[in-house]
């Protein structure tokens, strides 16, 4: 529920020791200067103070929702979002046993463009599907079911998927479409 730009780090005894002794030039990565700031009350760059609130707002809602009930949500979408791609005809990624609940990774049918696919979902039906990277990029896109996230919000992903797929040349096969 937060966007990138923050990050949280613990810092042993052994580490601070370990920053005390480095001589590798840093800059953002100096936790010595993080750290002299931080008993000044202030940070050593400015801060991204949106992101900040966003942290704070998410972590109420956390408090709210509570931790077991984050995770089962997320159980329940990962297992909704999973069984919603098999059921337009697609191949997942992972193997169900090791998949994750946070994010799904969907194989490109053979013969479909994924930037075509990825550019039409997202120009066309206002979904943003994340493609593959490195040896993936073009033979995967990705459904994030991360954070603030509804079966509704899959369910309009999955309907705009089932209008898309057949325009860039994919039809299932014998698949039952939701």
């Amino acid at each position: 529920m937060v966007p990138p730009g923050m990050s949280m780090v613990a810092v042993s005894p052994r580490a601070w020791d370990a920053v005390a002794k480095a001589r590798i030039p840093r800059y953002y990565f100096d936790y010595g200067k993080a750290k002299s700031y931080l008993e000044k009350g202030q940070t050593p760059w400015t801060p991204a103070v949106s992101v900040y609130f966003a942290m704070d707002f998410a972590l109420k809602k956390l408090l709210v929702e509570g931790l077991k009930n984050i995770q089962a949500r997320h159980a329940r979408l990962g297992k909704f979002t999973r069984e919603g791609v098999k059921a337009l005809g697609l191949k997942l990624l992972a193997d169900e046993r090791v998949a994750s609940n946070t994010v799904t990774a969907v194989v490109v049918p053979e013969g479909v463009d994924g930037a075509a696919l990825n550019k039409m979902m997202r120009t066309e039906y206002n979904t943003v599907l994340a493609g593959g990277q490195g040896p993936l990029t073009g033979k995967i896109f990705r459904i994030g079911h991360l954070g603030y996230c509804q079966e509704a919000d899959i369910q309009a992903c999955l309907d705009a998927l089932k209008l898309a797929l057949p325009r860039v040349g994919f039809m299932p096969t014998g698949a039952a479409v939701r």
